[in-house]
């Protein structure tokens, strides 16, 4: 029986693309440096995006415009927004940066 199921795994597994194309695209939005994060608000209204370039975008989900760029004292490696959405923890190389979002 194990023998069976991994066969049709395996023929499955063979047709199947390799890779997804996105045909929807909504927008893209041209960036300053490598995007290191992006998160979504909890709201789903803004987008967060962090780079190394020392400064995180906050961009409307809908209009695609820059809403708010907050500075850090380094570039971002990682990112997260407070489950209430009104807080951005960064972190660079051997820091942490705490925000309050401006809404």
């Amino acid at each position: 029986m194990k023998k069976y199921f991994v066969l049709i795994l395996l023929i499955v597994a063979l047709y199947l693309p390799l890779s997804a194309e996105l045909s929807d695209t909504i927008w893209t939005h041209p960036l300053l440096g490598n995007v290191i994060n992006v998160k979504f608000s909890p709201d789903g209204k803004y987008i967060y995006e962090a780079n190394q370039t020392k400064v995180i975008s906050k961009i409307d989900a809908v209009t695609n415009k820059i809403v708010t760029e907050y500075n850090t004292p380094f570039g971002v490696y990682n990112m997260d927004l407070s489950q209430d959405g009104n807080y951005i923890l960064a972190c660079g190389d051997t820091t942490l940066f705490l925000t309050q979002i401006i809404h």
